[in-house]
């Protein structure tokens, strides 16, 4: 987990019911295709990633990001991988949404 800015950790500790990831609309839809029983999972949030990735642009650079990439960026959900291991091997599967 990458957290960035000021209290991050109380927020990541501090977690109500209501505000885990397990209740991420975006998490929930990408774990249920790419496989909910499974022995490994990565996911990206692309929509907050690339918010943050966003933050930390110079002006000139935020011009060229919001002509040129954000067009086609903003409709991407998230990202992740799955992988079920068995004695016969490892069934990986990767999911890209979009909102």
């Amino acid at each position: 987990m990458i957290g960035v800015g000021d209290g991050v950790v109380e927020r990541i500790l501090d977690v109500e019911a209501g505000s885990s990831l397990a209740t991420s609309a975006t998490y929930g839809r990408v774990i249920e295709i790419a496989g909910a029983k499974n022995d490994l999972q990565v996911f990206i949030a692309l929509d907050a990633t690339l918010s943050l990735v966003e933050g930390f642009l110079p002006p000139d650079e935020l011009a060229l990001w919001s002509t040129e990439f954000k067009p086609y960026l903003d409709h991407l959900a998230g990202v992740a991988m799955t992988s079920v291991n068995s004695s016969s091997g490892a069934h990986i599967r990767g999911v890209l949404t979009v909102k």
